[in-house]
């Protein structure tokens, strides 16, 4: 499986720096902005690559693109979800071939894979939080926890975002996830996504998701990516 990756520019508004303790970057590099006016991002996932990888290393498309990566204007690179194959025998090597080489924060959106345990909290902190750049808030969800439902301290975070929007200038909000949890309730997206982890039967997106993602949306632009 080859990896793609997005490049996404925004306008910087009232610029703030932030340490990567509030951001939760895997490879532990601190965000770093400038006062250009713009900022850049990269959104890629499954970072694992095909199924049949069982080097332990990430997708060879990946490594190769690390020095892309490294000498672009990104701030940061964002997967949503399938960092690893199997986190508790890779972490190793992932250490040395990603997160040593790689100069700008790792974010992650955990997927099925990623998550073996408590490997993942115990290495890498909490799955679901949100950070600030500037005016724009970045927001990553866990959608495997309980089954793609955004229930109790998840939704509580949504509400929180959607009371930040009403009380500040919030230019945009990003929300990163894995799952695509939103896909039951568009029926022209029938038939696809068969091949992801989807919800046994139909999640809350619909019945409290959208009511939080509409409150947002009043006050922000808002930009949802599932990998």
């Amino acid at each position: 499986m080859k990896s793609i990756f997005i490049l996404i520019s925004f306008m910087l508004y009232g610029v703030q720096h932030l340490n990567a303790q509030e951001l939760h970057a895997l490879n532990g590099v601190n965000l770093k902005t400038d006062s250009t006016g713009t900022y850049t991002f990269i959104v890629s996932g499954h970072f694992y690559g095909d199924g049949t990888n069982s080097s332990g290393y990430p997708a060879n498309t990946l490594l190769a693109n690390l020095s892309w990566i490294n000498q672009s204007d990104a701030c940061m690179l964002v997967c949503l979800g399938d960092l690893f194959m199997d986190i508790k025998n890779d972490l190793p090597k992932y250490r040395s071939s990603l997160f040593d080489v790689l100069e700008i924060p790792l974010v992650n959106a955990v997927g099925n894979h990623d998550l073996t345990g408590t490997v993942y909290q115990d290495n890498f902190g909490t799955t679901s939080y949100y950070f600030q750049i500037g005016s724009d808030l970045h927001v990553v969800l866990d959608t495997e926890m309980d089954n793609g439902d955004i229930e109790g301290e998840q939704l509580d975070l949504l509400a929180e975002v959607a009371a930040i929007c009403e009380r500040q200038a919030i230019n945009n909000v990003f929300v990163y996830a894995h799952r695509t949890i939103w896909k039951e309730t568009y029926p022209e997206l029938e038939g696809l996504f068969t091949d992801n982890t989807q919800s046994i039967t139909a999640t809350n997106y619909e019945s409290e998701v959208l009511k939080k993602k509409k409150k947002i949306a009043a006050k922000s632009n808002l930009y949802w990516f599932a990998g």
